[in-house]
C-alpha cells in the first residue's frame, strides 16, 4: 500500500485491534503474493494469485481523502475516502469479526440521541 504511511497506520491500527491477520507487503514485492484473503486494503491492482470477496482499494494520493472502490461479489462501488475512521467501520461492516475493530481501538461514538431520550 502507497504512499508507506497509509499502509503502516492501517498494520498498526488492525494488528492493535487484534481481529485481524494481518499480512503487509512492500509494493515492490506484490507480485510474489498468492493466496485467499478475508479482505484486502491496497491501492494497487491485485496480482492475478490474489483472491478476497472484499478489496478496498483506496486513493493513492499524500493526503487522508479522495476516492476510492469497494469490489466485492456484486461489483465495484465507489466510495469517499475522507480518513481512517471510516475505512475501520467499513471493515467491521463488511468483514465482520468477533469484536468491533473501532470499538477496540476506543474509536466508537455512542449512538446518537433523538428527542425523547436521555443518558
Amino acid at each position: 500500500m502507497e504512499p508507506n504511511v497509509l499502509g503502516d497506520t492501517f498494520r498498526h491500527l488492525l494488528d492493535a485491534a487484534g481481529q485481524d491477520e494481518v499480512v503487509y507487503l512492500d509494493p515492490r514485492d506484490l507480485h510474489a503474493l498468492v493466496g485467499d484473503f478475508d479482505a484486502i486494503l491496497t491501492t494497487e491492482e491485485l496480482p492475478p494469485g490474489v483472491r478476497s470477496p472484499l478489496v478496498i482499494r483506496l486513493p493513492n494520493t499524500q493526503g487522508d481523502a479522495g476516492e476510492g472502490v469497494v469490489i466485492d461479489l456484486t461489483g465495484t462501488v465507489p466510495i469517499a475516502v475522507e480518513g481512517i475512521d471510516e475505512i475501520i467501520d467499513l471493515l467491521d461492516e463488511r468483514c465482520v469479526a468477533t469484536e468491533r475493530r473501532a470499538t477496540r481501538l476506543g474509536r466508537d461514538e455512542p449512538p446518537a440521541l433523538t428527542d425523547d431520550q436521555s443518558w
